[in-house]
């Protein structure tokens, strides 16, 4: 599901998907009956639908209403009666419902259906619209007959309230000529389709869901879930940047179903990964804890991300690429960054689509096994992040981080990805871009990137950069830099990398990366933080017999000077303390502070004593010799 699939979701708040009635356009409905059922049973009739519920279909009494929708779904060909909206369905009903549609033409259908719409949430569309699936229906005497089948599974009120609003169930129904359909060999799938000649093209995407299906029980995954086979296969036309999408009902695991464009059946390439990434997100759904109701219903779940991920990872399975890389990464690439729970916040889908690099890299190192444990783990209500880590996230975090800076996971990101896509940017072109702090709120188990541009003209032969973290077990700084098209791990740290040879990285036109990795975590994986990640330059030649404190005579004065080897330096004078930054620039002792003017000061050390010139009235000489602490 890629290709126009990217283009489709970066547009898909102003694009209607063509399942639902009139897009997100109202559709009016009359309403043209209404009756209260108990568990006796008993019917609703319109002058054109007859609902018939058998004693014990209900458990309790339940007002329904039967309403004439104005405008039928676009996307069924031959519809043959007007679309009914049947609303007041409890959440179980227990025996299946008679349902009679009267048809508006005499011509006996060939494949007689009936259309059931459900307002549902698909994972792949990310929202919730009404979609349909086919029941086969029996055209006798000028109406369809068809039943609405039992629920598979008991739902109470309170297993939904809090998560969802409604609790009663609304169904659309059309009859219409379905006109041609298929069963694969192995009999897992019933497929639909509109028009003969495009049977060549369904027997392919039977020959596709197929091989997925094997290949998804080879893994470990069970079909337990469904007991009734084959699923339905619904080819209809479909909004032009849409291939395909599974969907979940309300009804229960056996009435999930599947939907193709069938505009888009001559791309096999796209077929077939469209096929495997959505019949996985039915494979996930039998692994689902919640209830059908909510997993027909609701995107609001802590796993919804890992479902993406996982189905984007697993496209691989059914492409001939030996790098294959799915293309809805693309612009999501950052989502690790994010945090491993926290970042699903914002779009869980999106997230989920650039998390399939953590899912490559851990199964990549596990086997491909991991993804089946990780579902059998998500049913008995495990977090998805403890899911999906073969072992404490804190262990391995830093190195997915590592192989995916350098192009070890998927090859979608590289140097040029990373020169645009940052979290801050030091460009030191000026004496004055000495120091730079970067401040950020990381998430549980997230990190930041960050670029050092080498843009000045003067770096010494002795200049480095000091990449500085709070020390402390749960951040971590790593820096890169760049070899032509090439990230090359330089050091990692918990608390500080210092990087040597700054002027010979600006003579071959590298650039710096640093990471900040931060595996700090609270229950449930929503925390976070303020880390700071300071980069000092120090720009400088120093005089390694000026390390350390002098003092000025006599014994037990504390004013003089100490010089570090980082290139800071502190001033004491009549007890107060004063901080610089120090090298030495044509032999004398260069001190400046940021953003201010530079003083030059001439030394020199004699009899292990520390001298400076001074001009008193226009007259030069030494000053006191200083006395170096410490010998």
């Amino acid at each position: 599901m890629k290709n126009l699939r990217l283009l489709y979701l970066i547009s898909l708040i102003f694009v209607s998907t063509s399942c639902n009635l009139l897009g997100d356009k109202i559709n009016p409905e009359k309403s043209v009956a209404k009756a209260d059922i108990d568990q006796k049973g008993g019917s609703l009739e319109s002058t054109d639908l007859i609902v018939s519920i058998p004693a014990a279909a209900f458990e309790g009494t339940n007002s329904l209403e039967i309403s004439e929708v104005k405008n039928a779904p676009e996307e069924l060909e031959s519809v043959n009666s007007k679309l009914f909206a049947l609303e007041g369905l409890p959440l179980n009903v227990n025996k299946g419902i008679k349902i009679k549609i009267k048809k508006n033409t005499n011509t006996e259908a060939k494949v007689p259906l009936v259309a059931v719409g459900e307002e549902i949430f698909v994972k792949s569309l990310n929202k919730t619209a009404i979609h349909y699936h086919y029941l086969p229906a029996i055209d006798s005497s000028g109406y369809t007959l068809v039943t609405l089948p039992a629920t598979d599974q008991k739902v109470s009120e309170g297993d939904v309230s809090g998560r969802i609003a409604e609790t009663k169930v609304k169904m659309y129904l059309i009859s219409f000529d379905g006109n041609f359909s298929i069963d694969t060999p192995e009999g897992h799938f019933r497929i639909y389709f509109p028009f003969l000649g495009m049977k060549d093209d369904v027997l392919k995407l039977g020959t596709y869901l197929e091989g997925a299906y094997t290949k998804f029980k080879n893994l470990g995954f069970s079909y337990s879930s469904r007991t009734s086979w084959p699923m339905k296969v619904c080819v209809k036309k479909l909004d032009a940047g849409v291939f395909g999408y599974a969907s979940n009902s309300v009804l229960g695991y056996n009435y999930g179903w599947m939907e193709f464009n069938s505009e888009k059946m001559k791309d096999t390439d796209e077929l077939k990964l469209t096929a495997g990434h959505e019949f996985f997100h039915l494979v996930q759904s039998f692994y689902d804890p919640r209830n059908r109701f909510s997993r027909a219903k609701s995107g609001n779940y802590a796993h919804f991300w890992l479902d993406e991920a996982t189905a984007v990872w697993i496209e691989k399975m059914f492409s001939s690429q030996a790098n294959y890389v799915s293309t809805i990464r693309n612009g999501h690439q950052m989502a690790p960054f994010n945090g491993f729970q926290k970042g699903a916040e914002t779009s869980a889908g999106e997230h989920g689509y650039g998390m399939s690099a953590v899912v490559k890299y851990l199964t990549d190192k596990n086997g491909d096994a991991l993804v089946k444990s990780a579902y059998e783990k998500i049913k008995t209500n495990k977090h998805p992040v403890e899911a999906i880590s073969p072992n404490l996230p804190f262990i391995w975090w830093d190195a997915f981080f590592r192989d995916y800076l350098e192009g070890k996971v998927y090859d979608d990101v590289n140097t040029g990805f990373w020169l645009a896509s940052h979290n801050g940017l030091f460009d030191i072109k000026a004496e004055k871009d000495s120091v730079k702090e970067f401040k950020k709120t990381y998430a549980d188990y997230s990190a930041a990137i960050y670029r050092v541009s080498l843009n000045y003209d003067k770096f010494t032969d002795g200049a480095n950069i000091v990449f500085t973290v709070p020390t402390d077990a749960d951040s971590r700084v790593t820096v890169y830099k760049t070899v032509g098209t090439k990230m090359q791990f330089l050091n990692s740290s918990i608390d500080k990398v210092t990087v040597k040879d700054i002027l010979k990285l600006k003579t071959d036109k590298s650039v710096l990366f640093a990471l900040v990795t931060n595996t700090a975590s609270k229950a449930g994986y929503l925390g976070s933080r303020e880390l700071t990640l300071k980069v000092k330059l120090n720009n400088m030649e120093l005089d390694p017999n000026l390390f350390g404190k002098w003092i000025y005579p006599p014994s037990g004065t504390d004013d003089g000077w100490q010089f570090n080897p980082d290139g800071t330096a502190i001033q004491k004078a009549y007890g107060k303390e004063y901080n610089w930054n120090w090298v030495i620039e044509n032999k004398q002792i260069k001190l400046f502070v940021p953003n201010g003017k530079p003083g030059y000061v001439t030394y020199k050390i004699e009899n292990s004593k520390l001298y400076f010139w001074a001009e008193v009235l226009g007259v030069g000489q030494w000053s006191l010799g200083l006395e170096r602490v410490g010998g």
